[in-house]
């Protein structure tokens, strides 16, 4: 590779992190490029000649971003029972957000701002591989006769994924939440027990 074409890395790199750090301190229409340019240590054209625009920007921070998200693809493979599943599940989301806690911020506040194609390219298509994942397991338990529960399962999937980001997301956010004085791991088995009834 090119001595060129690695300091144009870095400099992308550059203005991706200095983006991240601003998106999520601030919010999409907060954030200038000026303010990006200036913490990435370019100006404001070079922001540009690598970004057509601030959305594109966004989006490629994005793409940085699903590189933590949950994955149900890797533990497809495993032979989990249903029941650990879950508990799986809603480990991974505490997890998630306790070690991106930044990254998190930066998904709340663009739901907040409204910016174009955040919820049709990221939350539905992210969120959509969970709930399938998730389905499938509730739909297992009620086949096992293993849950009291004849709701749909895709229904409780949505039930126990929104319950799951409402609970991490307050433990990230909020300093004074009642849910900090509980350990990760009890609360991924509390809620979990929550759902198997």
């Amino acid at each position: 590779m090119s001595s060129q074409k690695v300091e144009t890395e870095d400099v992308r790199t550059r203005i991706i992190e200095a983006a991240l750090d601003l998106f999520s301190a601030k919010g999409f229409h907060a954030t200038t490029t000026v303010k990006i340019a200036q913490k990435a240590g370019v100006n404001e054209v070079t922001v540009f000649r690598h970004f057509k625009n601030k959305v594109t920007l966004f989006h490629e921070v994005l793409n940085e971003i699903k590189k933590i998200g949950f994955d149900a693809k890797r533990i497809e493979g495993l032979d989990f029972d249903p029941e650990d599943t879950i508990r799986f599940c809603v480990e991974a989301i505490f997890e998630i957000f306790e070690t991106f806690p930044r990254e998190i911020r930066l998904l709340n506040l663009a739901l907040f701002d409204g910016v174009d194609g955040f919820e049709e390219t990221f939350v539905q298509k992210n969120m959509s591989m969970a709930i399938e994942f998730i389905s499938d397991a509730f739909r297992k338990l009620q086949d096992q006769n293993r849950i009291i529960s004849k709701e749909d399962p895709e229904m409780l999937a949505h039930m126990l994924l929104c319950q799951c980001l409402e609970m991490a997301t307050s433990r990230i956010v909020k300093k004074l939440t009642p849910l900090r004085k509980y350990d990760r791991s009890s609360l991924s088995q509390s809620v979990t027990r929550l759902f198997l009834v």
